[in-house]
């Protein structure tokens, strides 16, 4: 479900302030129901009078911990995903920093409430946590205050957030407002000791006044790095045909590890039973249930660890397990397997690597940058030094047009493909050795270039070009107003490599479209050094997963807000959220373009939702049919765009094509777009574009100023591989002449080519296979039937794998015949 996170959370339980097990299983003794229930427990929190205030930059020194309120950025964690603000809880000590939220509003999850971990890291290296809530069934923690208690003279940094459980709006809303809400309240508390690395959380769940028994199951929602792998030890990595695993899998584990090429996190939950799961990018871990008498508190205690890999966070988590040690050595990564399954993946430090695993049949299979080699190293002994996996070097030397220009890099091998980057210039990369189909692009105003190499650890293999620019844009951008990454929750796409990809693919303008987050990709553009070649404005699509997306840019973004600001879909209706989008604007920019999007999506589609009749433009269901207030303005189309084409042209983009053709007939003057809506970079940024004119296309030349004058102007294009252009050359009675022209690069295939008068198809011609890039290039006269405006679409036969993912196309506008 798009947008919306299904999150149940993490428990590990315990009962009585000896913080033994409780679980359905167990015997409770439950007040007896003749006799009056005893009150609920209290929970007392003293704020610590010396907590230091002003900037401290110095990372403490060992022996040293403290809790405060982040003052300056320095105190601050690094990395593209660090949300910490001033006036934040940081605990730090001369290991890690975390970050806990304070304020009124969730970091990430529109609805959601304060009082979450939003950034850890190790000292010098980047964040890895977008945000992890405590959750109890489908309702999470809302904090009536958040407490420094131990600043850390007393060697502990303490923070206590007593709380109630609300139900999460969010989740309510995507069931149709039938989530019940535990009864229940409590205190969380974090807890950092010098020179330790990891966090120590501890939830106490009670049931409310007048309830006899609590039972619910307490948990954690988190959000992690897209460059993140995330692994339930003896399940596999999440995501790799594996989304789930529980505690018997994994030796009494209950939790998750998330490693990143430069470092890695993990929790874990004070529980023998329990399963971890992942919904799209939301990671839950879970026990079984808790049973709270009246009067009773349950305590549920965790760990949060921070490690260079994998394989140190699982040590620092299972330091006190009857596991067994293994010294490994001479790999930069392994696969380790117990009698033949998967148990853990990881990557190692130079030199020798301490591991804990089970006693078993033990072995191991080396692996450098998440490849892995075929051979497997089989030893049971305590010390093993692992045969390296083989490496091969692609060294690409990529210009465009002799420009060190960002360039795409795929490798096929038997008929998967191992390979996908964007680089500039000359670039090293590292493969195993074997055959490789590699083919070097820039989207589709480019050629490409493919070439057959065999890769051998002997020497590097040179992959040499220069694409030429064959389709003449000249005085139109390419764009894609529809994008998602980590920032959405159903994607796992990094930021970096997002803008790194739209930039390979040759878009110059773009807006960031995650689902309910307001992302900035100007940071991650500046770093790679893009900004002067693509111009990004922050945007955000609403979700509603049951009526309707609809996209805003640009906006502008409110760090003290969820979402940075996005706006909330719920309890309201998709009528509303134009509005909102457009109170967002940034009139700088002049203000908002509010985009329909894929209008006929399975329960994400508004004119699906309200069945609308393309003839007369009008709905043909009530509000209330459809859940939405009786007064709700379904008839008010209150939209600048529709995103007519959505990652290529299927069955649905017909049906809204001819609803959007409709529509004009009637008399709605919206402009069209294509987007890919991409989550991944298997359907890349741009794969559907809209090109748009501007006075001048040269880097830097263009401003968002220009982007909006032509999307009024309705001066834009769609491509899925065909750039095609139509101008009117004159009318004469019901009669209309036009210029057709049909550009695409020369491994793309066209056979189609249709003009529209009005909703009707009044010509439908061949175009002659070719490779030349100019395919039409003509006057012709068509019959208008009365119609006031025509569009021009070309259409082929099937795609150009890697590049071309789907069947090429292109469509204009429709052009108003005056």
């Amino acid at each position: 479900m798009a947008g919306v996170v299904l999150g149940f959370g993490f428990a590990g339980t315990g009962c009585g302030d000896d913080g033994g097990a409780a679980t359905e299983d167990m015997a409770v003794d439950a007040p007896d129901a003749a006799e009056p229930l005893p009150d609920p427990p209290t929970f007392e929190v003293v704020p610590d009078p010396d907590v230091l205030t002003g900037c401290e930059a110095e990372i403490p020194g060992p022996g040293e911990v403290r809790a405060k309120r982040v003052a300056c950025p320095e105190e601050l964690p690094q990395g593209a995903l660090v949300m910490g603000r001033e006036g934040d809880i940081v605990l730090s000590n001369s290991q890690i920093s975390v970050v806990i939220r304070t304020g009124t509003e969730a970091a990430t999850l529109i609805g959601a409430y304060p009082g979450g971990i939003i950034d850890a890291a190790r000292h010098g290296e980047p964040d890895l946590l977008q945000e992890a809530f405590v959750s109890l069934d489908l309702s999470i923690a809302r904090p009536s205050d958040i407490v420094i208690t131990a600043a850390g003279a007393d060697g502990v940094a303490r923070v206590e957030v007593p709380f109630e459980i609300e139900r999460l709006e969010v989740i309510s809303a995507a069931l149709g407002g039938l989530l019940p809400n535990p009864p229940a309240f409590g205190l969380l508390r974090y807890e950092l000791h010098p020179d330790e690395s990891t966090l120590r959380v501890e939830v106490q769940f009670a049931a409310e006044a007048g309830t006899r028994v609590l039972a619910a199951q307490p948990g954690l929602v988190a959000r992690a790095a897209g460059a993140a792998r995330a692994q339930l030890p003896g399940a596999g990595v999440l995501g790799d045909d594996v989304n789930s695993g529980d505690a018997e899998d994994s030796a009494g584990f209950v939790g998750m590890l998330f490693e990143s090429p430069e470092t890695a996190l993990g929790f874990r939950i004070a529980s023998d039973e329990g399963s971890a799961s992942r919904i799209a990018g939301v990671y839950l871990t879970q026990s079984a249930r808790i049973l709270a008498p009246a009067g009773e508190a349950v305590t549920v205690a965790a760990e949060l660890a921070l490690g260079a890999t994998a394989a140190e966070v699982h040590a620092l988590l299972t330091a006190g397990d009857e596991l067994e040690e293994v010294t490994l050595s001479g790999a930069e990564e392994v696969e380790i397997r117990l009698e033949d399954e998967f148990w853990l993946r990881t990557r190692l430090s130079p030199g020798e690597n301490t591991l804990r695993v089970p006693a078993g049949s033990r072995s191991y299979v080396p692996g450098f940058e998440r490849y892995y080699a075929a051979e497997v190293n089989d030893d049971a002994g305590a010390v093993v030094e692992l045969e390296p996996a083989p490496v091969a070097i692609l060294e690409v030397d990529a210009t465009a047009e002799g420009e060190a220009l960002p360039v795409r890099v795929t490798g096929v091998r038997d008929g998967e493909e191992i390979l996908r980057r964007v680089v500039r210039g000359t670039t090293a990369i590292r493969l195993p050795p074997g055959p490789l189909s590699v083919t070097l692009s820039r989207g589709y105003e480019y050629d490409l270039h493919q070439q057959d190499v065999d890769l051998e650890t002997a020497a590097p293999v040179q992959v040499t070009a220069d694409l030429p620019r064959v389709v003449d844009t000249t005085g139109w951008v390419a764009g894609d107003f529809h994008l998602h990454t980590e920032m959405s929750t159903d994607s796992t796409h990094p930021v970096a490599d997002a803008v790194r990809i739209l930039a390979g693919e040759g878009i110059e303008v773009a807006a960031s479209t995650d689902h309910d987050f307001i992302t900035d990709y100007g940071p991650e553009l500046q770093a790679a050094e893009l900004d002067g070649l693509i111009l990004a404005v922050p945007g955000v699509e609403a979700s509603d997963p049951i009526l309707a997306h609809v996209g805003g840019y640009p906006l502008v973004r409110d760090p003290d807000r969820a979402g940075f600001g996005a706006p909330v879909w719920f309890p309201s209706d998709p009528t509303a959220l134009f509005g909102e989008l457009r109170a967002l604007g940034d009139e700088s920019l002049g203000g908002a373009i509010v985009q329909l999007n894929h209008p006929y999506r399975g329960r994400s589609g508004w004119l699906k939702a309200i069945a609308l009749d393309p003839m007369t433009g009008m709905a043909t269901v009530t509000p209330t049919e459809i859940g939405i207030p009786a007064d709700a303005p379904i008839a008010e189309f209150d939209w600048d765009v529709v995103e007519v084409f959505n990652d290529g042209a299927g069955s649905q983009d017909e049906e809204t094509l001819a609803a959007f053709l409709g529509l004009w007939e009637n008399g709605w003057r919206f402009g069209m777009v294509g987007n890919s809506d991409s989550h991944d970079p298997g359907r890349p940024g741009g794969s559907t574009r809209t090109l748009v004119r501007v006075p001048d296309d040269a880097p830097g030349a263009y401003a968002w100023g220009d982007i909006a004058a032509a999307f009024a102007a309705r001066e834009m294009t769609v491509s899925g591989g065909a750039f095609v252009e139509a101008t009117l050359e004159g009318v004469a009675g019901d009669t209309a002449t036009i210029r057709v022209r049909v550009q695409a690069p020369p491994y793309v295939e066209l056979d189609r080519l249709r003009v529209y008068a009005g909703s009707a198809t009044v010509l439908d011609q061949a175009i002659p296979a070719s490779s030349e890039v100019v395919r039409v290039d003509e006057t012709l006269d068509v019959e208008l039937g009365g119609a006031t405006f025509f569009m021009v679409r070309a259409d082929g036969p099937r795609g150009a794998p890697p590049v071309l993912p789907f069947a090429a196309f292109g469509a204009t506008n429709p052009i108003l015949v005056e």
